[in-house]
C-alpha cells in the first residue's frame, strides 16, 4: 500500500470523531514524521510543502483552519524553538473567529520579512473577521518580543478601531517604498466605490511606524521627479467629478520622517508618462465625448504638472471655447491659465 492509500485509510475515520485540537495536532505531528521518512519533500519559498496525502491530511484532521495551521516560517536568527511562527500564534492576537488568507501573490498566509535590514524578522499577514454580521479584513505585522510574539502594526477596522471598514480586494505589498534599500510594506484596502485605504508602514529596531496614510482612489510610488534623489514619491488620485481626478505628490521629510505634500510638478516625469495619456486616451471615448469639458481641463492640468506648458495652453484656450454651463467652470480654467503662464515665466528667466 502506497502512503497516500495509508494515509487515506488512516485520517478518513477521523471526521467522524470527536478529538481535542491538541490531539489532532497531535496525530498531524506524527504522520508529517513518518512522511519525511519515507518519501522526499520538496522546497518551497518559505520552508517546505507537505506531499498530497499530508495536505489531505490536515484538511481532515485540522478542520477549519486547515493546512495553513501548520504552514511554518523558518526564523533564521534565533533559537529552535524561535524557529518557527505558526497561524496559530498569529490568531491568537487576532479577533475571535478570525481566518488568516494568502496575502501575496505566491499565495503565503504569513511573510516573513526583514523590513530594516537591522536582523529584526518581522512577519506579516492578511485576515477576515465578522463584526456586526458584515465581514470585514485587516492586516497586521508581528514580530518577537523573547518567545512571544507582539504586535508592531495592525489595521483596525470596525470593532477594533476607528478606520473605516475594508473589503476585498485587499493586499500586503513589500517594497522599497523610500528608495533607501530598505523595505517597507504597503497595505491597500478598498473601503467603498472608487475609494482604498493606503499605508505605508516601515519597521526599525523592533518598532513600527506608519510614514504615510490616505484614502484615495489611487496610489501610485515610485522616482517620478528630475532630481537626483534617491527617495521615492507618492501621487494620489482623489475623484473630484466624472472623470477628473485632483492630484497630490508627497516627497520624503528626512527631518520629520515622514511624507510630506510638495509641489505637483516636482512629479513632472509621472504626469507626462501617466496621467496625459490617461485623458488623452479619455478625448475620443463616449466619457470624452458626454464630458468634453471636463476631460480638456485635466489633460490641460497634466501637461501643466508635466511641464509642457505650449500643450496646456492649447489645451485652457480649447476649455474656454466650450459651453459655459459645463463643469468645470471657466474660472477654472482661467486660474490655470494664469499658473501656467507664471511658471513658463518663471522657466524663461532661469
Amino acid at each position: 500500500m502506497n502512503l497516500e492509500e495509508k494515509a487515506k485509510e488512516t485520517f478518513s475515520p477521523l471526521s467522524e470523531v470527536d478529538l481535542s485540537y491538541d490531539d489532532k495536532l497531535d496525530i498531524l505531528s506524527n504522520l508529517r514524521r513518518e512522511m519525511s521518512t519515507k518519501k522526499p519533500r520538496r522546497k518551497f519559498k518559505f520552508g517546505l510543502i507537505p506531499t498530497a496525502a499530508a495536505v489531505a491530511a490536515v484538511v481532515i484532521v485540522a478542520g477549519v483552519i486547515g493546512y495553513d495551521a501548520i504552514h511554518t516560517t523558518p526564523f533564521t536568527t534565533a533559537s529552535n524553538q524561535a524557529n518557527v511562527v505558526t497561524n496559530e500564534q498569529i490568531l491568537h492576537l487576532l479577533p475571535k473567529g478570525a481566518e488568516l488568507i494568502a496575502s501575496n501573490s505566491g499565495g503565503d498566509v504569513i511573510q516573513r520579512l526583514d523590513l530594516g535590514n537591522d536582523g529584526n524578522v518581522e512577519y506579516a499577514s492578511l485576515y477576515q473577521y465578522s463584526y456586526d454580521g458584515v465581514k470585514q479584513s485587516g492586516a497586521i505585522i508581528v514580530g518577537r518580543n523573547g518567545n512571544k510574539l507582539k504586535t508592531l502594526w495592525q489595521y483596525k477596522g470596525p470593532g477594533l478601531g476607528s478606520e473605516p471598514g475594508v473589503v476585498q480586494p485587499i493586499s500586503l505589498v513589500v517594497k522599497d517604498v523610500l528608495g533607501n534599500g530598505t523595505k517597507d510594506v504597503v497595505f491597500t484596502g478598498q473601503v467603498g466605490a472608487g475609494a482604498n485605504c493606503v499605508e505605508v508602514i516601515s519597521c526599525q529596531n523592533g518598532a513600527a511606524k506608519t510614514l504615510f496614510a490616505t484614502t484615495s482612489t489611487r496610489v501610485d510610488i515610485g522616482h517620478y521627479g528630475t532630481s537626483s534623489s534617491n527617495y521615492n514619491q507618492i501621487v494620489t488620485w482623489s475623484l473630484d467629478t466624472g472623470v477628473l481626478y485632483n492630484f497630490q505628490v508627497y516627497g520624503w521629510n528626512s527631518k520629520e520622517q515622514q511624507f510630506d505634500p510638495i509641489a505637483n510638478t516636482s512629479a513632472a516625469n509621472y504626469f507626462k508618462n501617466t496621467v496625459v495619456p490617461y485623458y488623452k486616451n479619455l478625448t475620443n471615448s463616449t466619457q470624452g465625448k458626454q464630458d468634453p469639458k471636463m476631460v480638456t481641463y485635466g489633460l490641460a492640468s497634466a501637461y501643466f504638472y508635466a511641464g509642457e506648458y505650449s500643450s496646456a495652453l492649447t489645451e485652457v484656450n480649447a476649455g474656454l471655447k466650450l459651453s459655459r454651463n459645463d463643469y468645470p467652470p471657466n474660472s477654472e480654467f482661467v486660474n490655470l491659465k494664469n499658473q501656467i503662464s507664471q511658471k513658463a515665466r518663471a522657466t524663461r528667466d532661469r
